[in-house]
């Protein structure tokens, strides 16, 4: 009786740990130029593991790559308004993106928000 209770708390403890661990706080990164964007549609080889992508550039010759959905990003999903706020971003040199994110499966990067910023603003 005493071992059914043990293994019941253990599974609740085990549990909770993984919520824990699968609730990840959004990291937020400097302004940046969005040198590319990527969106799959769902007939693409590739859209099972994401539905889209974005790079930034942080440097020379460096690039952070951003994705949103399928397999490395789960349910972090942009909508088309938003897939176009950043076409409008790759399309305006004066314009930068601060990307807003969450780890997801192994390496990447997903983006769950975005801030647009003028060339030259600062707070």
């Amino acid at each position: 009786m005493k071992l059914v209770k043990l293994a019941g708390l253990s599974a609740t403890l085990l549990s909770l740990l993984f919520v824990n661990a699968a609730k990840a706080d959004d990291e937020y990164t400097e302004a940046f130029p969005l040198v590319f964007l990527e969106v799959n549609t769902k007939s693409a080889d590739t859209y099972l593991q994401y539905h889209g992508k974005a790079l930034t550039k942080v440097g020379t010759g460096v690039y952070e790559e951003y994705r949103w959905g399928g397999t490395s990003c789960g349910l972090r999903v942009l909508a088309a308004e938003e897939v176009l706020m950043l076409q409008g971003a790759l399309d305006n040199p004066n314009v930068k993106v601060a990307m807003r994110y969450q780890d997801g499966q192994g390496q990447s990067k997903c983006i769950v928000g975005f801030s647009l910023v003028r060339k030259g603003y600062s707070e």
